[in-house]
């Protein structure tokens, strides 16, 4: 059985751009062959250091460092600028897909972070929002 979000990632590899967007579709399908071939460097673990170094760099850094910076500190200033907490939500999960430069997963990525952004906003602290980044970057990579 297939997921929602595999379903909607799915969607997003697949779209088609008009022809008049062909150099944009070119530049950002180039980035997802660099993209895949960097994962696939980083994933290849010849020790347990790289193992450990790997985790480190693909799933705790950004966890942490992402999540203060979209949700703890661009959220609450959205939140405060637009008295909104929903627009507030989707505004900085817009930014956080936009800001990793893939026009492919742009989609799903938009939606991670607004359940990111609701598990913050929810909770009142960032360590659900950075467990659940750091368990899907983890287990996606």
């Amino acid at each position: 059985m297939r997921g929602v979000n595999t379903v909607i990632i799915e969607w997003n590899k697949a779209l088609q751009l008009p022809a008049f967007l062909s150099e944009f579709e070119y530049y950002a399908q180039a980035q997802e062959l660099k993209l895949a071939e960097l994962t696939e460097f980083l994933t290849d673990f010849e020790s347990t250091g790289h193992f450990l170094l790997c985790m480190l760099v693909v799933a705790i850094i950004p966890a942490l460092g992402e999540e203060f910076l979209f949700r703890g500190i661009l959220q609450n200033i959205l939140r405060s600028a637009v008295k909104n907490p929903h627009i507030a939500i989707w505004a900085s999960a817009l930014i956080f897909s936009l800001f990793h430069n893939q026009f492919y997963g742009l989609v799903p990525r938009m939606l991670l972070g607004a359940i990111f952004g609701y598990l913050y906003y929810w909770s009142g602290s960032l360590f659900l929002s950075v467990l659940g980044h750091f368990i899907n970057k983890w287990f996606h990579s």
